[in-house]
């Protein structure tokens, strides 16, 4: 019971809340490489 209410109580509100930190840093959430998007109308940008 106490292994229970200690996980729920405690651990949970913490892995939301480093989850929380984490995402608003940036940190990358997927090990798959970066995705590439093709455009409908590209734009030429002139410098």
């Amino acid at each position: 019971m106490d292994l229970t209410r200690s996980t729920l109580y405690i651990l949970l509100q913490l892995s939301f809340i480093l989850a929380l930190v984490l995402v608003s840093q940036g940190v990358v959430q997927t090990f798959a490489g970066p995705a590439h998007a093709t455009l409908v109308d590209p734009a030429n940008c002139e410098r």
